[in-house]
C-alpha cells in the first residue's frame, strides 16, 4: 500500500512539474506573440483598413449547429475553406461592421485540398479582389486575416514552404489560431494572398497554398 501511495505521490509530483512547464511554455509563447504584434501595429492598421472590403465572415447553417469562419474576394470570387462550408443547409456571408448578412451558396469546390467558392444569392455591398502570390520563403513575415472573432490582422512567420499532412501539402507558419480563421487568406508584406487558413495545431497552423485555388477556379 505504501508503494502505491509513493508512486501516486511521484507521478501527482511529475504531472504538476509538467503543467508548471507547460504553463510556462504557454506564457512564453504568449508574450512573444503580443510583441510581435505591437512591432508590426502599424502594418496591421494599414492592412486592417485596405482590405476591409475584401474579407468577410461566414456562418454556415448545419444540422448540429452554426460554424462561423473566413472568405475573402479575389478575382471577384469567394474563396474559403470548405470544412466551414461542407454539408452546410444555409450560407450567409457578412461583411465588417455591417449589419446584414447575405445569403451565398457553394458554387465550387475541392475536398481534398479544403477549397471552396462560394456565390452570392443577392446583391451585395461594394468590395475589392486581394491580388496574390505565388513565391514565399521560409521565415518570410505574413499576416493572417480574418474574424479570430472579430475582425482582425496579425502577423506571423512561415516556418515551412512545404508541410505534409495527410498526404497533403501545405504552408506552415508559426501562430495559433482560433477556428473563426478558417479560410481566410494569409498575405505577404506586400498585401498578396499566399494562402488560405486550413488547419491549427496548437501554437502552429497550417495554409492551403494558393496554387490549389487557382487550379480550382480555372476549372
Amino acid at each position: 500500500m505504501k508503494k502505491i501511495l509513493k508512486a501516486l505521490v511521484i507521478c501527482f509530483v511529475v504531472i504538476a512539474i509538467d503543467l508548471i512547464i507547460l504553463g510556462g511554455a504557454n506564457y512564453s509563447k504568449a508574450k512573444q506573440i503580443e510583441e510581435f504584434n505591437y512591432q508590426y501595429k502599424d502594418d496591421i492598421s494599414y492592412f486592417e483598413y485596405k482590405l476591409e472590403s475584401s474579407i468577410i465572415q461566414i456562418f454556415a447553417v448545419k444540422s448540429d449547429g452554426e460554424y462561423l469562419g473566413t472568405g475573402f474576394f479575389m478575382n471577384d470570387q469567394i474563396i474559403t475553406s470548405y470544412h466551414v462550408v461542407s454539408k452546410a443547409k444555409e450560407i450567409f456571408i457578412s461583411f465588417n461592421n455591417d449589419y446584414f448578412a447575405y445569403k451565398a451558396t457553394i458554387s465550387n469546390y475541392d475536398e481534398e485540398n479544403d477549397i471552396a467558392t462560394l456565390r452570392a444569392l443577392e446583391e451585395i455591398p461594394v468590395h475589392s479582389s486581394i491580388d496574390f502570390s505565388l513565391s514565399y520563403e521560409k521565415e518570410d513575415l505574413v499576416y493572417i486575416c480574418g474574424f479570430d472573432i472579430d475582425y482582425s490582422i496579425k502577423p506571423s512567420i512561415i516556418e515551412e514552404e512545404m508541410y505534409i499532412y495527410e498526404g497533403n501539402d501545405y504552408i506552415k507558419i508559426n501562430t495559433p489560431v482560433n477556428r473563426g480563421n478558417s479560410g481566410g487568406p494569409v498575405i505577404d508584406k506586400n498585401g498578396k494572398v499566399i494562402g488560405i487558413l486550413s488547419i491549427g495545431n496548437g501554437f502552429n497552423s497550417s495554409l492551403t497554398p494558393i496554387r490549389k485555388v487557382l487550379n480550382l477556379i480555372d476549372k
